[in-house]
């Protein structure tokens, strides 16, 4: 009855008979040599293969610069926004106010700031005295702001009569 009883814990507690533990020590044999030789010979197919020959292996990529990064995130987010048909909100990098993307204003350098942003900078630079100087408000960009993006962005027509006469002031000191 010990016997029988041994037996039948055995089968109940998953212990192999000597057939299934052969079987298993095979498997186990056969994935260790696949993962011990995964690298032997590689040195010569690669050699045999050839420069133009595909590796899987290896990944072959390009660096953006920062400029390349924002036109393809730019770009990507087009897409999206176009297949979702949903309105573009961005954050206005100085204020950090999300706005609607037809809210904010960009220079050719394409550094873009909701309108508020842009009109405060120009309100302080102009009451500094600040005339053709005027640059662009993001980081190292030194983009000089024409004319006729700061007037429409001046409150009131005594700061604009202002600008105009810095704007003066300045093109004279050029010439001479």
């Amino acid at each position: 009855m010990n016997s029988q009883a041994s037996d039948s814990n055995e089968e109940d507690f998953g212990v192999n008979s000597e057939e299934e533990e052969d079987e298993d020590d095979g498997g186990e044999e056969e994935d260790q040599g696949d993962i011990a030789g995964y690298y032997d010979g590689v040195a010569s197919d690669v050699e045999q293969q050839g420069a133009d020959s595909f590796d899987p292996e290896e990944y072959q990529f390009t660096c953006l610069t920062y400029k390349e990064s924002q036109r393809v995130l730019a770009e990507e987010v087009n897409i999206v926004a176009a297949a979702l048909k949903a309105p573009q909100s961005l954050q206005c990098g100085v204020c950090l106010q999300v706005v609607r993307r037809d809210s904010l204003l960009a220079l050719p350098c394409q550094h873009s700031f909701c309108k508020a942003c842009w009109e405060q900078h120009c309100t302080v630079l102009v009451k500094d005295g600040m005339g053709v100087g005027i640059s662009c408000m993001a980081q190292d960009c030194s983009l000089r702001m024409p004319e006729d993006f700061v007037l429409p962005l001046l409150p009131g027509e005594e700061l604009k009569d202002k600008y105009r006469r810095y704007l003066f002031r300045d093109y004279v000191e050029v010439c001479h």
